[in-house]
């Protein structure tokens, strides 16, 4: 039918419904088996994984540590985004795939370094997708174990022995800066407080020691890359008996005011040693031993 010059068609329901479907057929965009149904150009790092069993390791203020390799960069992509193209300095460039949504980049980094790693999304052909900001990151491979804690209270060495019968002892220590988490006895995550001298953190650890024991408190201290080392302090605590006497020789004995005869063959306490060289005066009988 022709009115005034126009052309007026008349659409069947069946030509309808053919026409709708049409226009919603998914068009397939990009390369490498990428299908694209209206998805937004976007890409990501998920993940890195390391070693072997794999282990995956999350980003600690934006960048990554590890102490396995090797390792691979694990990430999602979308929209445009065909392929990665991957930066890493020192090191090579390299280009992988962007299939089904995801991409993965093996890295060959054995040797101990901090790697600037830039990851710049590209279309089909190359270029840099419109729109998206290429991932700057850094990894850090660092096999190399911290500095040990040092103690600095009440020894500076690893050993120490509680004599008055106490049975609590405040451990006080350092560790480097480098040190991001600090475990101690009964795997409890021991606060550090940064020291004043800028290169060292602190912390102090309240122990508790039965008298008549030796106890051992270890403190482990561990990099970013989980690196770790440990240092062990052992702690006895024995009660030391002071007795104040006047004592008088007599024979092969020391003789005491109170009537009480401490000679060398004491043994009904159990590590009980006698001071011979106690003699007329006010002081003590040299017992030391264990209640």
């Amino acid at each position: 039918m022709n009115l005034l010059g126009s052309t007026i068609y008349r659409i069947t329901p069946i030509a309808l419904t053919v026409l709708l479907a049409t226009a919603c057929v998914p068009v397939k965009l990009g390369s490498g088996g990428n299908s694209k149904t209206n998805a937004p150009n976007a890409f990501a790092i998920k993940t890195l994984v390391v070693g072997s069993p794999p282990v995956a390791i999350q980003a600690v203020g934006g960048n990554y540590y590890s102490k396995f390799a090797p390792m691979t960069i694990n990430g999602t992509c979308s929209g445009a985004v065909s392929q990665i193209s991957i930066q890493v300095t020192p090191g090579t460039s390299s280009t992988v795939p962007c299939s089904g949504g995801t991409f993965l980049a093996p890295q060959n980094l054995t040797v101990e370094n901090t790697y600037a790693i830039v990851l710049t999304p590209q279309d089909s052909g190359g270029s840099a997708v419109s729109g998206l900001t290429p991932i700057s990151t850094n990894y850090r491979y660092d096999t190399t174990a911290p500095v040990a804690p040092a103690f600095v209270s009440p020894t500076f060495s690893h050993n120490y022995t509680i004599t008055d019968g106490s049975t609590s002892v405040t451990i006080a220590g350092q560790v480097n800066a480098d040190v991001s988490k600090l475990i101690g006895p009964f795997s409890i995550n021991i606060p550090l407080v940064p020291d004043v001298d800028g290169i060292h953190q602190d912390f102090v650890y309240n122990a508790t020691v039965p008298v008549s024991t030796t106890s051992d408190f270890t403190f482990t201290a561990f990099d970013l890359a989980t690196n770790s080392s440990s240092s062990t302090m052992s702690i006895v605590s024995q009660l030391n008996l002071s007795i104040p006497i006047t004592a008088n020789p007599s024979g092969g004995s020391h003789v005491v005011n109170s009537n009480v005869t401490i000679d060398s063959s004491v043994s009904a306490i159990s590590g009980v040693t006698v001071d011979q060289n106690v003699t007329n005066a006010v002081g003590h009988a040299g017992i030391l031993g264990n209640m």
